[in-house]
């Protein structure tokens, strides 16, 4: 799995890894418009080689924050960031 997210990493973003690893892998249960539903969310830490250069056909921008500016204006709502478990595989 590491391997693909690199790859996709540098078709996408143009963005070379000298390391990317699964750090947690999760799965969740809830309810759904169909019932119960089990989410799989894989989180991934990775380096870079080089700034990113978004592939204009996969990607519209990129936007980098250092860690505190991004957690904290997602955590008091200054920046408006995907809600928990949005873009995970549902499955039921």
């Amino acid at each position: 799995m590491t391997e693909a997210l690199a790859r996709r990493a540098e078709f996408e973003l143009a963005w070379c890894s000298d390391e990317v690893r699964l750090v947690c892998r999760r799965s969740v249960t809830g309810p759904s418009s169909t019932g119960s539903s089990r989410t799989r969310c894989a989180r991934f830490y990775a380096t870079a080689r080089n700034a990113p250069r978004p592939n204009p056909a996969e990607v519209a921008s990129v936007h980098w924050l250092p860690w505190g500016t991004s957690y904290g204006g997602a955590a008091d709502g200054r920046l408006r960031v995907l809600p928990r478990g949005a873009g995970c595989k549902h499955s039921s």
